[in-house]
């Protein structure tokens, strides 16, 4: 919990995120039902939850879950209990590589969208740089794109776009793996990082064509 609370300092990170969102419900109708998988603090619902006409939250975890149902979210820890083609967008940011059966968990987002709906994914990239930190947050996996896209395709998802995301983040996980960080995430090096290197990063991600980065992004469409 530590480290997903200090990441409310990564301000133009947590925007990139939010912005994908919005991309993905651009032709949403103004009725439209989003659903945010893993919500923690419900940081994306606070950022984008005014676009949509009724929201859903999935956490497991008993604090964040009271705090999200205590701000007058429709939150709850079983995904199970969303009717199913009941949802126009969902998300899951950071999740999925916490989850032993991975695979059931997106064929279960994808039995909630409607047909058409779209589901955006967000996972640590490439399990080359697995570290302390991965451990100590409790991470299964990391993911190649052509994993996740496999994945996704066979849980009944049409891809649209599926790329690596902050590509100097790939070589900054690899040094942190290399020198064994403690895992802990710290504030101000989140700051430092936000502020300076994230953006420039950005700007590679879209030099390189998304061909690496520390992150796999998906966008896919419910068929």
């Amino acid at each position: 919990m530590e480290n997903l609370d200090v990441m409310q300092f990564a301000v133009r990170y947590n925007g990139y995120l939010a912005n994908q969102i919005l991309l993905a419900a651009a032709d949403l109708t103004e009725d439209a039902v989003c659903l945010d998988h893993g919500a923690g603090t419900g940081r994306f619902l606070q950022m984008v939850g005014s676009k949509f006409a009724k929201s859903y939250a999935i956490e497991i975890d008993p604090d964040y879950l009271k705090n999200l149902v205590g701000n007058g979210i429709d939150a709850r820890s079983d995904l199970s209990t969303i009717p199913d083609n009941s949802v126009d967008i969902a998300w899951s940011f950071n999740v999925l590589e916490h989850i032993e059966d991975d695979q059931g968990t997106i064929e279960q987002l994808m039995a909630k969208l409607r047909p058409g709906g779209k589901l955006v994914i967000f996972v640590p990239a490439f399990n080359c740089l697995y570290s302390k930190m991965d451990e100590l947050v409790g991470h299964v996996r990391r993911y190649t794109v052509n994993e996740l896209y496999a994945k996704t395709m066979a849980a009944g998802g049409n891809v649209h776009s599926a790329s690596y995301a902050d590509s100097i983040g790939f070589f900054a996980a690899g040094v942190y793996r290399l020198v064994g960080g403690s895992g802990v995430l710290n504030e101000n090096s989140i700051k430092f990082y936000d502020r300076f290197v994230f953006p420039a990063s950005l700007a590679l991600d879209n030099a390189t064509f998304g061909s690496f980065g520390k992150s796999v992004l998906i966008h896919a469409v419910k068929k």
